[in-house]
């Protein structure tokens, strides 16, 4: 009964995408990474960030272009049933596609101001995602941009401990550090720091759940997630993604 969660950074900045003949090459390209995603993982829920940037979003129109070209490569390229839905909004750079066949993802919405960062916009995407087994998770799509300015340790304990300090969706009157969840996306911190202050966090009581962080085999910076208080392992298959610095990764 188990489902694959597939992250990954698509780096879809808005200024690669300024003309009509730009755009079109941009979306053969991520038909291909899609396409190879879909092929290689079969994943049930699909989270993407850098779906433009904080400081300079997509429109509406750019997005919904987005879905239709994720949703043409995924009924190319899967090799199950599928009915996909899209988590989306317009003033957020994240988009998640889930195959609502095998999960149910509810209770949409952006979490903001999560850390400072002089003013720019720092946000993530949450959801609750109802499992085929009736079990449901918070999930928590992020992206921590390492851009000017750069960020800082001090931003990163902040970003982890707003984010779990959130209140949850899968045990209401509870935080998300005491329930049951998946974080994940662009993290722009290595499993190693990551770990380390998940510990110090849990010193403090901000985490009580039991909790673990998943890494790759060869995991690119920031391509790293961690899950708290339910049952998963790495998925093995890979695949490639138009972004050098980051790829596909996931767990079942």
């Amino acid at each position: 009964m188990s489902v694959n969660v597939i992250f990954v950074n698509i780096n879809w900045k808005k200024a690669r995408h300024n003309t009509e003949k730009s755009t079109r090459h941009n979306m053969t390209v991520l038909h291909d990474t899609i396409a190879g995603i879909v092929r290689q993982m079969t994943p049930a829920v699909l989270c993407m960030c850098e779906v433009g940037t904080a400081s300079d979003l997509l429109t509406e129109a750019h997005m919904q272009e987005i879905a239709k070209t994720i949703q043409k490569a995924w009924k190319t390229h899967a090799t199950e049933h599928f009915r996909l839905r899209f988590l989306f909004t317009a003033d957020a750079p994240y988009m998640t596609a889930y195959n609502e066949l095998q999960v149910q993802c509810t209770e949409h919405r952006i979490l903001r101001n999560i850390y400072g960062a002089q003013r720019q916009p720092r946000t993530a995407q949450m959801f609750l995602c109802l499992g085929p087994d009736g079990s449901s998770v918070d999930v928590i799509n992020v992206h921590a941009p390492s851009g000017t300015p750069r960020l800082t340790d001090a931003q990163r304990k902040t970003l982890l401990r707003n984010l779990l300090q959130s209140n949850s969706e899968s045990s209401p009157g509870h935080t998300i550090g005491t329930a049951r969840f998946v974080i994940g996306g662009d993290m722009n911190t290595g499993p190693h720091s990551l770990s380390q202050m998940l510990q110090m966090l849990r010193q403090q009581g901000v985490l009580q759940t039991q909790a673990q962080v998943m890494e790759g085999t060869t995991p690119k910076h920031g391509d790293v997630c961690f899950v708290g208080g339910i049952v998963t392992q790495n998925l093995e298959t890979r695949a490639n993604n138009h972004d050098p610095q980051h790829d596909p990764y996931g767990i079942q």
